[in-house]
């Protein structure tokens, strides 16, 4: 998987934005007119330069990947499921293990920020394949140019790691710097990720920014938030934030896709406008994969680190399913004023459901402790 990457403890503050005006006007913007593919030419005629450019930047963009009824379509979907949640929602969905499947926008839940819509006031649908058929169609049945490129990219044997909506609403927060490999830690490192705008996106409303060619690094140091609670998620970033004149900003049209590499260092900054930004995203990965198990230490079945002194590992978000409890000594910094970054020897999948995929679409699942 390359270098396997460590933690550093985040201050018990509140960091400094990522994603200011100022460092913007250091940002390149990535040109409308390069880089871009249809998905017809994307697995025809130029299918080399598709492989090509995920393999050296990292990332490429499909132009007109959803047509506007389509786009249409799966708006109306996440409003009825959001809708239906939770009192209308089938008991699987509702009770099922894992992050809730309908995650509210924590600024919302505070009073922080008010919202004109239920709409607004949702942060992340999880697990839309599993749980919504048009969803399912969309992103895990052989055929559709997700899987298809996913199956060119990475092989034949190719399962959906995990298949979400990400919805900005006007007012909500940045998404800092980070890797999702930094969170998925599989082996072999080779996940493929769509992000496919439902809204047009821009640097205000939150569109997508890359570091690219970032994915050869390996996985990088990241920040551990000391803090516990909903929004403890939101601090997860890389410890080195990428010059800003080396990054770029990716704004997409409606029914565009950003393909990439989900070891490239990315983030989104604040929605500072006061018009949403709804996307879908999907990440597949080679049905060999298997996530990072830790070695434990005999005695105490602790997970071996080498931690500053006086810092303990459990996980941030509490106990998320049955594996956990035997690994929960490993998952949150809890650390003494003064203490030294982390340096971990091994960090194992940031969330329990990461050790599992979402489900198979192409080829064979090959069982055991594989995804």
């Amino acid at each position: 998987m390359g270098d396997q990457g460590d933690w550093a403890a985040m201050p018990d503050t509140v960091p400094d934005p990522q994603f200011t005006q100022a460092r913007a006007a250091k940002r390149a913007k990535h040109p409308a007119h390069t880089d871009v593919l249809s998905p017809e030419d994307m697995l025809g005629k130029d299918l080399q330069r598709a492989k090509d450019m995920f393999e050296d930047r990292g990332y490429f963009v499909c132009r007109n990947f959803l047509k506007k009824q389509e786009v249409d379509k799966y708006v109306k979907d996440i409003e009825t499921i959001i809708d239906k949640w939770p009192d209308d929602t089938p008991d699987n969905v509702r009770n099922a293990e894992g992050p809730p499947f309908v995650d509210f926008e924590p600024k919302v839940m505070s009073g922080e920020l008010k919202v004109e819509s239920r709409y607004l006031s949702v942060r992340r649908l999880f697990r839309l394949a599993s749980f919504s058929k048009p969803f399912k169609e969309l992103v895990a049945e052989e055929g559709k140019p997700a899987v298809e490129f996913a199956k060119k990219v990475l092989g034949p044997d190719v399962k959906l790691v995990q298949s979400m909506a990400l919805l900005k609403p006007p007012g909500s927060g940045e998404k800092r710097w980070h890797q999702d490999q930094g969170v998925f830690r599989l082996t072999p490192d080779r996940v493929c990720a769509w992000w496919v705008a439902l809204d047009d996106t821009d640097e205000g409303n939150g569109c997508m920014h890359l570091h690219p060619g970032s994915q050869k690094q390996g996985i990088v140091k990241h920040h551990l938030p000391v803090k516990k609670g909903a929004t403890a998620h939101q601090w997860y970033s890389v410890v080195d934030v990428p010059p800003d004149e080396d990054t770029v900003a990716i704004p997409l049209k409606a029914g565009d896709a950003l393909i990439f590499n989900v070891s490239v260092v990315h983030g989104t900054p604040a929605n500072t406008t006061g018009k949403r930004r709804w996307a879908l995203q999907m990440q597949y990965a080679p049905s060999e994969c298997k996530p990072t198990h830790c070695p434990k230490d005999p005695d105490s079945n602790k997970i071996s680190v080498t931690p500053a002194i006086g810092t303990v590992y459990t996980h941030p978000h509490g106990n998320r399913g049955p594996e956990e409890n035997e690994r929960k000594p490993n998952w949150e910094a809890k650390v003494k004023e003064g203490s030294q970054p982390l340096d971990c020897e091994c960090v194992e999948p940031q969330y329990w459901s990461f050790r599992k995929a979402e489900m198979l679409v192409a080829g064979r699942d090959y069982g055991g402790d594989h995804i």
